[in-house]
C-alpha cells in the first residue's frame, strides 16, 4: 500500500505569493516543522529533507530534456485516455520550462472525453510511503466547475483519487463517493488557496496509507485544507472520512486534464520526481 505524506507546492512566483516557504526551501536535512494535520495529529514528515534541494533522488526522475519537442517521453511513460477520446492532446513543448529547455505542454478541452494524461505506474511499486514532486503552470486561472490535472487509480476504492480545482481552488476529488477536500463551503475554500495563472507552482505529495494522512502544500505553504489525518474535521477532511479511515492502495498517477463542466485548459508539467523519500522544491 503507498502512502502520500506530504504534498507541497514551490513556485517561481513573486515574493508576495512565497510567504511562509522559507521553511520548506531550507537546506536539505535542516528540521522544518511540518503543518499540523486538519484534526490535530502528529503532523506527517516534512517533504523537503529527504535530497539536497532540487535534486529528483526518485524511482522516476523526469525533466522533458531527452525527449524531442513534438514527441511523447517513453517509458515508464504511456499517454491514457480513459473510457473516451476527444480533442485533448500533449506532448514536449518548448515554449514554457521550469528549468532547462523543456516541459510537457497538455492542452484539455472542456467536456469529459477530451481529457488526456501522461501516465506512469510507478506507485505500485512503493509499498511505503510515496512522495511526489512537480511543476505545474496553467494558462487561466480556475474557474467555479470541477477539473482534474492529477490522478491516481486506488485499488481500495476501485476508483481515482483525483486533484484538481473547484470553486477556484485547487482542492481533491474522491471519485467513490465525490467527497471534495475541502468542503466547498466558504470555510473550506479559506484553507486552500487558488493558483496563479502563467506561473509555474511546485507541487509535493506523500501519502501514508498505514497512517491513514495526506499533507499538502502549495508553493511552499501547507494547506489545512488540503490535508487527511484520522479525525474528521468539519469544513475539511469530514467529507472525505464519512465512509471510514482512508487507506489509499495507489496503482499509477497520471498528470493531465479532464473537465466535467466545459472547463479547457492548457499547461504545463516539469521536473517530475516520485520516490519514496522526500523530493525538495529547488
Amino acid at each position: 500500500m503507498v502512502s502520500l505524506m506530504w504534498i507541497a507546492a514551490c513556485g517561481t512566483d513573486p515574493p508576495a505569493l512565497r510567504s511562509g516557504a522559507s521553511q520548506l526551501d531550507a537546506a536539505p536535512g535542516g528540521d522544518v516543522d511540518a503543518a499540523p494535520g486538519s484534526g490535530g495529529a502528529d503532523a506527517a514528515p516534512d517533504a523537503s529533507g529527504g535530497s539536497a534541494t532540487g535534486a529528483c533522488g526518485g524511482v522516476v526522475c523526469e525533466d522533458f530534456e531527452a525527449t524531442a519537442t513534438g514527441s511523447v517521453p517513453g517509458a515508464p511513460w504511456t499517454v491514457s485516455r480513459p473510457s473516451c477520446s476527444g480533442s485533448g492532446t500533449l506532448s514536449v513543448d518548448a515554449s514554457q520550462a521550469h528549468s532547462g529547455a523543456h516541459s510537457l505542454k497538455v492542452v484539455g478541452g472542456p467536456n469529459y472525453c477530451d481529457h488526456v494524461f501522461l501516465a506512469s505506474t510507478a506507485p505500485a511499486a512503493l509499498h511505503a510511503t510515496m512522495y511526489v514532486r512537480f511543476y505545474v503552470r496553467f494558462d487561466d486561472a480556475f474557474g467555479a466547475s470541477h477539473t482534474t490535472f492529477l490522478a491516481m487509480a486506488d485499488a481500495t476504492d476501485a476508483k481515482d483519487m483525483r486533484m484538481g480545482g473547484q470553486s477556484g481552488i485547487f482542492m481533491f476529488n474522491r471519485e467513490k463517493s465525490d467527497a471534495t477536500l475541502p468542503a466547498l463551503s466558504p470555510a473550506g475554500i479559506a484553507q486552500s488557496v487558488a493558483p496563479t495563472a502563467d506561473a509555474w507552482h511546485c507541487v509535493q505529495l506523500a501519502i501514508d496509507s498505514a497512517a491513514h494522512t495526506l499533507q499538502t502544500s502549495i508553493d511552499g505553504v501547507a494547506r489545512t485544507g488540503l490535508a487527511i489525518d484520522t479525525t474528521p474535521t468539519q469544513e475539511l477532511d469530514q467529507q472525505w472520512l464519512s465512509s471510514g479511515a482512508w487507506q489509499p492502495n495507489l496503482q499509477d498517477i497520471r498528470f493531465g486534464w479532464e473537465a466535467y463542466g466545459g472547463t479547457a485548459m492548457t499547461l504545463w508539467y516539469d521536473d517530475i520526481a516520485i520516490g519514496s523519500a522526500p523530493i525538495s522544491c529547488p
